[in-house]
């Protein structure tokens, strides 16, 4: 098998990655570049899907799947059914222009590709990025495995730990991220970590709370809930969140929903509101919190802010004596989130380079293959003892 890294080889995402064996091929994620323009044109794009006999796509951040909005050809897509539901619901509310079709669900079985002589496991790892997954190919004589997006400190830590054991032979060649390579994090390590310190930032703190996350990120919005639980406050959170882990509730029941204790909806007169059915609406309804009720009790309060919360209710001051607290990568920081007494309660997605290292030395791969990096060449920084690691031009 051939390796042909398309994009993603000097970038934060937008990985493109091309599995070659004999005439067939297949594609590795099909992700726009965070805070870079795509080097793939539209065109070239669909000259590369049109040879390939399948698209795998890792997880649901944009950085992995949006170059599907150019598809013009059937290929089939496989994702995991958390990632299919992530994007059905982004695209919906108008989050993304890719709309999911064509896709198959991997469980955990291989996928053989017709008359290619290729097989990919689907293996479950952690990462922000809901229901992931890390890819293993093999044609019978060569393996290779590509890490997607991966960490070992989230709530599915296991997941990756136990990732070497699960790879019976040889691998070949490693495609792996290294985002962390070139950043030195010095912030919260852990997803326990994110919910002790905003356990201990709740506790006797009489403000309203009010807290910005992605509401696809599941394990925040797990990590905020129980501090909620701990501290005997309400997580208030808008119909678009709500929709979303009703979206998710058939793939696990233990994402927390609305109609659970200590979790509320606020209302706004906005376009993701308006986005979801009045049957909807009306379900969500019994969860209803007013803005009388938190300005009343604000201490009994966790607000999920988005934009209708931080134009109508802050900017116009109708909440006052907030605590704010950031919870997300610092890349999208404006506004209110720049004040300085903003107190950032945030662990990354990613891998920490002591965790690349044991992965590297626990799979022992013939070959390294740098992925989603600023620095394309920063794995060959690393004390990796016989391991080869790919040097780019």
């Amino acid at each position: 098998m051939e390796i042909a890294i398309h994009q993603g080889a000097n970038t934060l995402g937008g990985n493109c990655v091309e599995i070659q064996s004999s005439d067939h091929s297949i594609l590795l994620d099909a992700g726009i570049p965070v805070n870079a323009n795509p080097s793939l044109s539209s065109e070239t794009f669909n000259n590369i899907a049109e040879r390939a006999n399948a698209i795998f796509i890792s997880h649901p951040h944009p950085d992995h799947y949006e170059m599907l909005t150019w598809l013009k050809h059937d290929t089939p897509i496989y994702m995991s059914h958390g990632c299919k539901k992530i994007i059905e619901v982004a695209y919906k509310f108008g989050h993304t222009q890719y709309k999911p079709t064509n896709v198959i669900a991997l469980d955990k079985e291989d996928i053989t590709i017709p008359n290619a002589g290729i097989s990919v496991t689907p293996i479950a790892i952690d990462h922000s990025g809901f229901d992931s997954r890390a890819f293993l190919i093999s044609d019978g004589d060569k393996n290779i495995l590509y890490s997607g997006d991966i960490r070992d400190h989230g709530r599915k830590q296991y997941m990756t730990k136990k990732l070497p054991e699960q790879l019976s032979d040889n691998i070949d060649s490693f495609i792996l991220e290294g985002t962390l390579l070139t950043r030195k994090y010095k912030g919260i390590q852990t997803e326990q970590e994110v919910q002790d310190k905003l356990t201990d930032l709740l506790k006797d703190n009489s403000n309203l709370c009010l807290i910005t996350f992605s509401s696809q990120n599941i394990d925040r919005l797990v990590s905020v809930f129980k501090a909620c639980l701990k501290t005997g406050r309400t997580l208030i959170i808008d119909p678009y969140t709500a929709y979303t882990l009703q979206e998710l509730k058939p793939i696990s029941d233990k994402i927390p929903q609305y109609f659970w204790n200590n979790i509320g909806i606020l209302f706004a007169a906005d376009s993701n509101t308006r986005a979801i059915a009045q049957e909807q609406l009306n379900q969500f309804s019994r969860a209803k919190i007013t803005k009388s009720r938190i300005q009343n009790n604000p201490k009994k309060y966790v607000l999920k802010s988005n934009r209708y919360v931080e134009t109508h209710l802050i900017d116009d001051h109708l909440l006052n004596n907030i605590t704010l607290v950031y919870s997300q990568w610092s890349g999208y920081t404006k506004g209110i989130w720049k004040n300085e007494d903003v107190h950032h309660i945030h662990c990354s997605g990613h891998a920490q380079i002591e965790t690349l290292e044991k992965l590297i030395r626990d799979i022992d791969p013939d070959k390294l293959i740098p992925i989603h990096t600023e620095d394309k060449n920063a794995f060959g920084n690393l004390d990796l003892d016989d391991i080869q690691v790919t040097r780019y031009a």
